[in-house]
């Protein structure tokens, strides 16, 4: 006879045998599912829980479920600082440099050069110095007027040179004066020479004026302020100078240099050395003139002598004589 105490036994054998069952999770074979040799699988506790085989669940095939590779992750790169251009904002005005002021550079106009000469050998160094004869660039202006715009002086072979004067425009005219003046000079050089003229100058090409031979020229015949029946013979010595030409000039009002370059002049005369002459045309008697040698040498230039002369042509012997008495002064 099975006893109460007996039953509770194998009830609780079976729930601890349940518990034990579950956790392991073993199957028990049945004879419901084919190709398990009859059998089908079914957990234990459902045993105890007396259900049947036929009332259990045909379980779903699991399929895995694919693992997906694993996705490469890519090698981290450092993240650049942020430049100035990186961050939006306004963009400032760049304040330009001020452009620096440059002296002008005088443009290479060229040169003018010479040189000259004493009775043929050079006139040595420093001539154009304060105190010595003048060498001078000047520009015409005017008929007969001359502005002076440089000065040079002589190396030790009587050369001077002008640097880079200033162009000519069109109509201008240079010319290079050698200025030996009367009130502070040397009667052993010619009062003035003056070169051809430059009527082109500033592209750069020098201009060579030549030669200046200044010895001076002496007047010899009539003596200074001396009264003459017309013909009148003037003469003078000639220089040592192949190149001379000479032309004999007179004019009114001595004592005047810009006179002088409004002198009336021979013809040419070659190297002769003596001129016969009553006044020229333009000219009268018993008027006291002055007269002097023009010397000119070709592209080399022209000049005249340290020293002009008065002169009067009398109109008869007897004006002389009265002149000379002091009866008729001869009128200036």
């Amino acid at each position: 006879m099975i006893t109460r105490q007996w039953r509770r036994g194998m009830a609780r054998a079976g729930l601890v045998l349940g518990l034990v069952m579950t956790a392991h999770v073993e199957p028990v074979r049945t004879s419901a599912q084919p190709g398990n040799g009859g059998y089908k699988d079914i957990y234990l506790p459902l045993a105890w829980d007396n259900t049947r085989a036929d009332e259990l669940a045909v379980p779903r095939a699991v399929t895995a479920a694919p693992t997906d590779p694993p996705t490469a992750t890519a090698t981290p790169t450092a993240t650049p600082e942020p430049t100035a251009t990186d961050t939006p904002g306004p963009t400032a005005t760049p304040t330009p440099s001020p452009t620096p002021t440059l002296k002008p550079t005088p443009a290479m106009t060229g040169r003018i050069t010479g040189r000259i000469t004493d009775k043929g050998k050079p006139i040595g160094e420093g001539f154009g110095e304060p105190g010595t004869p003048q060498i001078e660039l000047r520009r015409k202006s005017g008929a007969d007027t001359w502005v002076r715009v440089g000065a040079a002086t002589t190396d030790a072979n009587g050369r001077f040179v002008f640097e880079n004067p200033p162009a000519l425009g069109p109509g201008g005219v240079y010319q290079v004066w050698w200025n030996n003046a009367v009130e502070d000079g040397a009667d052993l050089w010619l009062h003035r020479w003056w070169s051809r003229d430059i009527v082109a100058f500033g592209t750069g090409r020098d201009v060579d004026v030549g030669t200046f031979e200044v010895a001076n020229l002496d007047l010899t015949t009539p003596c200074h302020d001396c009264l003459s029946t017309a013909p009148i013979t003037f003469q003078w010595d000639a220089r040592d100078h192949a190149g001379d030409v000479y032309r004999w000039s007179i004019f009114e009002g001595c004592g005047d240099v810009e006179a002088r370059v409004r002198a009336w002049h021979s013809a040419p005369l070659g190297r002769r050395t003596t001129y016969i002459t009553s006044p020229p045309s333009g000219f009268g008697y018993d008027i006291k003139y002055c007269w002097y040698v023009l010397i000119e040498d070709g592209a080399n230039g022209s000049g005249w002598p340290f020293f002009d002369r008065r002169v009067t042509f009398c109109s008869s012997p007897a004006t002389c004589r009265g002149a000379r008495a002091g009866r008729a002064a001869p009128r200036d």
